[in-house]
């Protein structure tokens, strides 16, 4: 295909014909510019050069169903645009249809419809940089080979054209995509054209010519374009912002319900002579409705024994009991490996949807002793308070909060790895 033509000079005008081949009425649209013209009613190739309008190439065919009728008029990017040449044409895996629009002030350009959505072309007239690099670099972006060197068949002609457009013709191309354009490099002999393709989503389509309209990938059942941007970032980004917020609200609301009421501390003596020994804490207020009354144990207990500790929180008008229970441990010994050990120095426990009321914490705490025990007491600090936070609520929150972010980042990959497995350059993305 040659640049495109201009109207700085002249503006073309429509004109009205006959075809000599079926005496159909055709009227071309870019008069002055266009210089072959099938004919919508027989198919029948037609120089538009000559005054005389010579038949080229007489064809019995009906004109094909299109989705935009050529003459429509639409506008895309603020310019109207009539369609007055239709192309099928096809490659070794696919085929796809492009339509030729004109405007007197504009020039040309096409349309490109595949089975995954729309792009808009627009001829080159300055080159892009490159010729010896991997990649093309175009008004400051840079374009990465996507599918290179494929065979193009014009499969099917239909209307106005400003080059000899017949059925059978043959072209190389190579696409190169940065973001939601493309730039295709096309040659068929000794001539060279370049065409900077943008991705049209359908509501736009629709809207301007009046196509069906079709939603967008997945629903398809086709492979997103080359171009396509992915439609999922938009309501990715909107979904974690929300979900950061709310994440955020949340924390400050646990954090401001469970904060600490006031400590009660008591250190205790362990002896391991005695199987058992029960100390009270307390009182301990719950003011709410249902809170958490967090215990902490901290000590450090003898080598080769264990301490558990049994809990009973009592309200001390009611009598009615919450029981839990923790243990301390301390082990160490030697093996083939060398020395080992392994203790637990610290226990935390909370008690749930606590009523309000005032508690005593009754605590029982049983040693127990194994081979190699050495030492008979020891000392352990218990606290206890009306407060704290669940963490794993917190972070089931977190969890049922960020799952649709989860499932559109998902989508969003699967979109970017779908339209990358149609390139034959892939593996160098």
């Amino acid at each position: 295909m040659s640049d495109t033509a201009t109207a700085e000079h002249h503006v073309p005008s429509v004109r009205a014909l006959d075809c000599p081949a079926c005496g159909g009425s055709l009227e071309i649209m870019a008069a002055g510019f266009t210089t072959n013209i099938v004919c919508q009613y027989c198919g029948s190739e037609l120089d538009a050069v000559d005054p005389e309008i010579k038949l080229i190439a007489r064809h019995q065919e009906a004109a094909a169903n299109l989705e935009i009728p050529l003459g429509t008029r639409g506008t895309l990017h603020g310019v109207e645009w009539a369609a007055i040449g239709y192309l099928e044409r096809s490659d070794n895996w696919s085929g796809w249809a492009e339509y030729l629009l004109f405007n007197p002030y504009h020039g040309y350009r096409w349309l490109t419809r595949t089975n995954a959505g729309w792009s808009f072309g627009t001829p080159l007239m300055k080159l892009p940089n490159g010729a010896d690099q991997p990649y093309f670099e175009f008004e400051g972006k840079r374009y990465k080979t996507f599918n290179a060197d494929m065979v193009i068949t014009t499969d099917y002609v239909l209307g106005e054209f400003y080059w000899r457009a017949y059925k059978g013709d043959l072209a190389r191309a190579t696409d190169y995509v940065a973001g939601n354009k493309m730039l295709s490099e096309e040659t068929n002999g000794d001539e060279i054209s370049w065409t900077l393709g943008e991705w049209v989503p359908f509501a736009e389509m629709h809207q301007a010519f009046g196509t069906p309209k079709n939603r967008e990938w997945p629903r398809t059942g086709a492979a997103p374009l080359p171009h396509q941007p992915s439609p999922y970032p938009k309501d990715l980004i909107n979904f974690s912002i929300i979900a950061f917020v709310f994440a955020a609200i949340g924390l400050a609301l646990a954090t401001f319900s469970g904060l600490p009421g006031q400590r009660k501390s008591i250190d205790i003596s362990v002896d391991y002579n005695k199987p058992s020994q029960e100390w009270t804490l307390g009182p301990i207020d719950v003011p709410n409705r249902e809170g958490i009354v967090t215990v902490e144990t901290a000590g450090r207990v003898a080598s080769n024994s264990y301490v558990d500790f049994d809990f009973r929180l009592v309200e001390r008008n009611t009598g009615e009991q919450i029981a839990a229970a923790a243990a301390l441990e301390r082990y160490n010994g030697r093996d083939a490996d060398g020395d080992w050990s392994e203790e637990t120095n610290d226990a935390t426990l909370k008690f749930s949807s606590v009523p309000a009321g005032s508690y005593n914490l009754e605590v029982e705490a049983t040693p127990a002793r194994d081979s190699g025990f050495s030492g008979s007491a020891y000392n352990v600090t218990l606290t206890a308070y009306a407060g704290g936070i669940f963490l794993s609520n917190y972070l089931l929150f977190l969890l049922l909060l960020f799952t649709p972010v989860l499932f559109l980042l998902f989508r969003h990959i699967s979109f970017v790895n779908h339209r990358h497995s149609e390139s034959d350059a892939a593996d160098d993305d």
